[in-house]
């Protein structure tokens, strides 16, 4: 993200060599002039959000399920945006990967959440908003499976990518693995789902279309279908998305 004040800004999955940023926060960001040497500049969340528990958890009450005391959670997948009004915002994932049911290692949803600052230079500036998106199943409550890999999302939040079109709509871009990649249109104003957001589970895809449109899958019938990570640039008047597979 190039900034105002002509630095690149660079926020991270908390990955590091080492494990050299564990206990040290989450978002770590790095800045640089040319592209080529960074700076170091830390971490931009010491914890994660509260809402983050609370929403798990009421939504696990809603379908019958035993809270989770104490979530582990992964950090994935931030995107960063200068809005060009002096405010910045950054949309990030945190993921439930508590063994929750048998062997179901990241069987619980995603959450994309999203934070604001007016200077990205100070780490602690960022302010969170709270929850964007999480993750939906078009098939009713019934997103768990006896092993990880048979947990189910229609619409998985996690890699959100943020675009403006040229006639002025927000749109984010999310999704990895499950059935591909959503497109869902954002208040500008906000940062937040231009339109409310229904319940994260129902029987139908119409029943979650407010959690976004599938804009791009490898195989429409299976969850192994393996796009993720999308990114969305402009081209010669083209919209290209951009996914790793």
């Amino acid at each position: 993200m190039l900034a105002d004040d002509g630095y690149y800004y660079m926020f991270q999955t908390d990955a590091s060599y080492g494990n050299v940023h564990v206990g040290h926060g989450h978002f770590h960001c790095r800045r640089s002039k040319d592209l080529v040497n960074w700076e170091y500049m830390g971490s931009t969340m010491d914890a994660a959000p509260s809402w983050v528990k609370e929403t798990l958890n009421e939504y696990r009450a809603e379908v019958g399920l035993a809270p989770i005391t104490s979530p582990s959670y992964g950090y994935w997948a931030p995107v960063a945006r200068n809005m060009g009004d002096g405010t910045y915002r950054m949309y990030y994932s945190i993921v439930i990967d508590d063994l929750i049911t048998t062997n179901s290692l990241w069987g619980e949803r995603a959450f994309i959440g999203m934070m604001e600052t007016t200077n990205p230079s100070d780490n602690y500036s960022w302010e969170d908003k709270g929850m964007v998106v999480c993750s939906s199943s078009d098939q009713g409550t019934n997103w768990f499976g006896a092993q990880w890999e048979g947990a189910y999302f229609r619409y998985n939040a996690i890699d959100p990518s943020y675009i403006v079109t040229p006639e002025g709509e927000h749109w984010l871009v999310y999704g990895s693995w499950h059935s591909g990649l959503v497109a869902l249109q954002i208040n500008p104003a906000t940062g937040m789902p231009l339109n409310e957001l229904s319940k994260p589970w129902g029987s139908s895809e119409e029943a979650i279309s407010s959690y976004g449109t599938r804009i791009a899958t490898r195989n429409k019938s299976s969850r192994w279908q393996g796009s993720e990570g999308p990114e969305i640039v402009y081209r010669n008047g083209y919209l290209l998305t951009i996914s790793s597979i």
